[in-house]
């Protein structure tokens, strides 16, 4: 008798310790699934994943601030958000690690991927509306200066280009862009269509959303022959800052122009990666780029040198005979050129 009551008290525990494990079970499931749908409903709601480009205020050693771009690409997972950062002028890159407040507000952090740099600090963004944008300041500690620093924040939504090989449909395009940022027939219908045509030349176009073009560069592989062609006089100049010159596979970085309602987007940064991709798979050694200048000013000194190209040589009213044989405007000076020329080499 005493053993029948044993066995069935046991019973009994067993089963509520079953019940309540299988109880606890479905709670837990029931709690992960409440979690995911709130976070789906977030994500739903107020979608903050995506591609972004940012600005933000900058304080240079003399103490003046500055504006700088970056792009940025986030990652949501219901009210948090992480991502990674990227200035289009330089190499430097941030993590960030934020949290959505009261369906509004983004607080968080950011930290340097660069352990040489060490910069880490707070973002405090304010989600305007509908609009995709996001606006507010950041805050930290910089260990160069040793000083707190600050400046305003922005976010704006972003979609990246489509990146393709130039075709004769959009050489209109590609040509109005190139008249307009380099100066009217620098680049020639002929010449389009020989790069478009040329298996070691390379046309590339970024488009838009809506199939129009955005920007268009255009590289090329050259020898010996070519690259004294390209710089005559100067070349004794151009020999001494080039390492083994005779020995290089040289390669041409020769334009890149942006439709001026699309600048500032990092569409040129993306044109010229895809160009280095295929300067390396033409084993080039050492990859050349002329960037002109006005008024003290070059223009293409901040997309050249975010890459790792080095300015060797500056070389004073470069293209005066070019232009004056051939007739093209500068958009900068007009007709002859006296813009001085900039020499960027990037070596593998």
């Amino acid at each position: 008798m005493l053993g029948f009551v044993t066995s069935g008290f046991t019973g009994s525990v067993t089963a509520d310790i079953i019940s309540g494990l299988v109880g606890a079970g479905i709670l837990t499931v029931l709690s992960g699934l409440v979690r995911w749908m709130i976070q789906k409903r977030t994500e739903r709601q107020i979608p903050l994943k995506g591609q972004y480009l940012t600005s933000y205020e900058d304080r240079e050693g003399d103490g003046q601030i500055i504006k700088r771009k970056a792009t940025a690409t986030l990652k949501q997972r219901g009210q948090h958000i992480t991502g990674v950062t990227s200035n289009l002028d330089d190499n430097r890159s941030w993590n960030i690690d934020i949290n959505l407040v009261r369906d509004r507000y983004l607080i968080g952090t950011y930290s340097s991927n660069d352990k040489a740099d060490g910069s880490i600090g707070m973002i405090f963004l304010d989600r305007r509306g509908d609009t995709g944008e996001l606006h507010g300041l950041w805050a930290g500690y910089d260990p160069h200066s040793n000083q707190i620093e600050s400046g305003h924040y922005n976010f704006r939504r972003f979609t990246p280009p489509t990146i393709a090989i130039l075709t004769p449909d959009r050489a209109r395009e590609a040509m109005a862009i190139l008249g307009r940022e380099l100066g009217d027939q620098y680049v020639t219908d002929h010449d389009i269509m020989e790069y478009v045509s040329r298996p070691d030349a390379l046309a590339e176009t970024a488009i838009n959303t809506d199939g129009r073009v955005m920007a268009v560069s255009i590289s090329e592989m050259i020898d010996i022959e070519d690259f004294q062609g390209l710089f005559g006089q100067h070349l004794d100049a151009v020999r001494k800052v080039v390492p083994g010159f005779s020995l290089q596979t040289f390669g041409l970085f020769k334009s890149i122009a942006v439709s001026e309602r699309y600048k500032g987007r990092g569409v040129g940064t993306i044109l010229l990666r895809q160009a280095l991709n295929w300067f390396e798979k033409q084993k080039a050694t050492t990859i050349v780029s002329l960037a002109w200048e006005s008024d003290g000013v070059c223009f293409a000194q901040g997309i050249l040198e975010s890459v790792g190209f080095e300015r060797k040589l500056r070389l004073e009213r470069f293209w005066y005979e070019d232009s004056t044989a051939k007739g093209y405007q500068c958009p900068s000076c007009g007709n002859p050129c006296i813009c001085t020329a900039n020499i960027y080499f990037l070596t593998s």
